[in-house]
């Protein structure tokens, strides 16, 4: 898919995956990233948020449903279960929803969030 990517400072066309640096490490200003497909935008940082794993919001069974719908893996780890995939093997996946797109990403970093991960977005 071909969306935009919005960091807070720059924007970036992408097509299906993104992986870089953010543009600032202070999360006021990347908290207000967004996707944007053709007319509909989601702020992922904001919208509907939750971590795909079985820590808090989702049973397994829930999560394996997510995994094969999203064609993500789900692997265990001290008793929790979380989605992952070969190229990103994050704990902190996290789904982002509204009424009309999906996006699935992680953000890491060494002492603060430093990059974004964006696994995919997909329209409802």
């Amino acid at each position: 898919m071909i969306y935009i990517f919005f960091d807070g400072l720059k924007s970036h066309q992408v097509i299906n995956q993104y992986d870089d640096w953010l543009s600032s490490t202070d999360y006021s200003i990347w908290s207000n990233s967004y996707i944007e497909v053709q007319n509909k935008r989601i702020y992922i940082i904001k919208e509907n948020v939750k971590v795909l794993s079985t820590f808090r919001y989702f049973d397994k069974i829930e999560l394996e449903l997510l995994a094969k719908k999203y064609n993500v893996k789900v692997k265990e780890e001290e008793g929790i279960y979380y989605a992952y995939t070969d190229d990103h093997s994050s704990r902190q996946f996290e789904i982002s929803e509204n009424n009309e797109l999906v996006v699935i990403y992680c953000i890491e970093g060494g002492n603060m969030p430093e990059s974004i991960f964006i696994y995919g977005v997909f329209e409802k």
